[in-house]
C-alpha cells in the first residue's frame, strides 16, 4: 500500500487494525515516526524491511508474532520496545539493525527464528527469554559488538553459526549443562577463550 513511498515520514495506524499485511511500508526510507495500533496482532513478513529513518518503536502489548524481516534493515533503529504478550520472532525480524545496542525479548517469547538479529553491528546486550528452547542458526551472526550473553535453562541446543563473526564475544553463560553446541555454533570468536 505505502511500499516505497519515500515522502512518507510518519504514520498513526488506527485501532481496530489486528494485522499489518507483508511489505506495507517496505522501503519507506524517510519514515521516522510509526504509531501501531493497541489491538494489533500480527506485524506481516517485511512490514517495515528497509525503512532507513525508523530509529525507535513500541510494539504493543497485543501482539504475539512479529513475521520474517519485519524490521529487517531499518539501519537507524535505535530503540525497541517487545510486547509481554509476544510469542515469535520471525526469520531475520531484526537482521542490519545497524544501531541497535541492547534489546530485553520478553519471556513469553517461545521461538526466534534463524538470522533475527544477524548483523547487527552495535548490538551489544542482549536478555533471553527463558521459554526459550534453542538458540536458531544464524540468530547473532556478525554481531561485531555483542560481548557477553546468558543462555537460559530451557534451550536445549545452540545451532551452527549461531554466534558466528561475534568477535567482541568474551562471555557466554550457559545455565542447561545439558544443553547441546553444535560444532560451528561459536565459529569465528577469536575473543571468546576457553576456561
Amino acid at each position: 500500500a505505502f511500499c516505497s513511498c519515500n515522502s512518507l515520514e510518519s504514520i498513526t495506524i488506527p485501532d481496530g487494525v489486528e494485522e499489518i499485511g507483508k511489505y506495507t511500508f517496505n522501503g519507506c526510507r524517510n519514515l521516522k515516526q510509526v504509531v501501531l495500533p493497541r489491538n494489533l496482532k500480527v506485524i506481516g513478513f517485511g512490514v517495515f524491511y528497509n525503512c532507513n529513518s525508523l530509529e525507535s518503536i513500541v510494539v504493543p502489548d497485543s501482539v504475539e508474532k512479529i513475521s520474517e524481516y519485519a524490521f529487517g534493515g531499518c539501519q537507524s533503529l535505535k530503540q525497541v520496545v517487545l510486547p509481554r504478550n509476544l510469542k515469535v520472532i520471525g526469520r531475520g525480524v531484526f537482521c542490519d539493525c545497524n544501531s541497535l545496542e541492547s534489546i530485553t525479548i520478553p519471556d513469553g517469547v517461545e521461538k526466534i527464528g534463524e538470522y533475527a538479529f544477524s548483523g547487527c553491528q552495535s548490538l551489544k546486550q542482549v536478555v533471553l527469554p527463558k521459554k526459550l528452547k534453542s538458540i536458531e542458526y544464524g540468530i547473532f551472526y556478525d554481531c561485531k559488538n555483542l560481548e557477553s550473553i546468558i543462555i537460559p535453562k530451557c534451550v536445549e541446543v545452540i545451532t551452527d553459526k549461531a554466534f558466528c563473526n561475534c568477535k567482541s564475544l568474551e562471555s557466554v553463560t550457559i545455565l542447561n549443562s545439558n544443553c547441546r553446541i553444535e560444532e560451528r555454533a561459536f565459529m569465528n570468536c577469536p575473543s571468546l577463550l576457553p576456561e
